[in-house]
């Protein structure tokens, strides 16, 4: 129980950490966005690759 209890105060704390840095990061903000979302300013095209692991 008490391995739980640590496990989870750490987790919080990478959370709060997480939070704080996309609240007071804009570069780290913009990348987020770019990277997981896929978002683009207006004057930029986004090219996605897509590679197939099919085999023959």
């Amino acid at each position: 129980m008490i391995i739980e209890r640590d496990l989870l105060k750490n987790k919080i704390s990478l959370e709060e950490n997480f939070l704080k840095k996309l609240n007071t990061d804009i570069k780290y903000l913009e990348k987020l966005a770019r990277e997981k979302f896929y978002m683009k300013k207006d004057d930029e095209d986004l090219f996605m690759i897509i590679s197939s692991s099919k085999k023959e």
